[in-house]
């Protein structure tokens, strides 16, 4: 990921948060690992294959139902994506 950008609405987002976990300077093998560790039930893509996206986050041994929503409202052509959330348009 890159720098903070609106450190206002991230700090925001962390006081509300039961936990948030920094990972913008791990590897995404580690990613996958805290995913898989913190037991998370559903995983929502906001990147897609925009700047900045890790999409090998997103992978069969993750075990969450993973959604593609927000940066690439379509399909992403990876048959382990779940569910996309998107409108007509």
């Amino acid at each position: 990921m890159g720098p903070t950008i609106h450190p206002g609405m991230r700090q925001r987002l962390q006081d509300v948060l039961d936990h948030f976990c920094d990972v913008r300077m791990c590897t995404d093998d580690e990613i996958a690992l805290r995913i898989k560790e913190a037991e998370i039930d559903i995983l929502v893509d906001l990147h897609g294959f925009t700047m900045g996206g890790r999409k090998r986050n997103f992978r069969p041994s993750t075990g969450a139902i993973q959604v593609n929503y927000l940066g690439c409202p379509g399909t992403v052509g990876a048959d382990y994506i779940d569910y996309i959330i998107a409108d007509r348009t």
